[in-house]
């Protein structure tokens, strides 16, 4: 018996031209906590259950709310609701790497393994994000946990 295909995060589209490093954002609702992360031209965007920054648990959003902050260019950042105490935008870099390359970001996804390194003080080092297959609830989970620090060679 095959398994189902898994289903990707939920997508926002992006359509605006802007360029430079991805951005993030960690927005607090009535709900919880989402974790946006810029990707090509859309946005990916997990549901937290804990707070930023600690291990834990994520299920691709299922729903649109996130999309009421997008700007009319269709870029999620620079808007007031984003900038509301408590929230966070800043920019992360993709650190997977496979035979000394980094690895893209579509092939990561691919893959369910996302390494990467955040700027903010809410989502601050570099993290692992990785699909864990199919939760009781019948949605598909991905856990958070911090890539330790490799030690120093002396």
């Amino acid at each position: 018996m095959s398994q189902p295909a898994e289903k990707p995060p939920k997508q926002l589209p992006r359509q605006d031209d802007r360029v430079g490093p991805p951005q993030y954002a960690v927005i607090s609702t009535p709900e919880g906590w989402q974790l946006l992360l810029e990707h090509g031209d859309v946005y990916l965007r997990w549901e937290l259950r804990g707070p930023p920054g600690h291990p834990g648990v994520a299920w691709p959003a299922t729903d649109v709310a996130a999309a009421s902050l997008e700007s009319p260019s269709g870029s999620l950042f620079g808007k007031p609701a984003l900038e509301r105490e408590g929230n966070e935008v800043g920019l992360f870099k993709n650190i997977r790497e496979r035979d000394g390359e980094i690895v893209a970001m579509g092939e990561c996804l691919d893959d369910g393994v996302l390494e990467l390194e955040f700027d903010g003080a809410l989502m601050s080092g570099r993290w692992r994000i990785t699909r864990s297959g199919q939760s009781r609830r019948e949605a598909e989970a991905w856990t958070l946990r911090p890539i330790p620090d490799q030690p120093s060679e002396a």
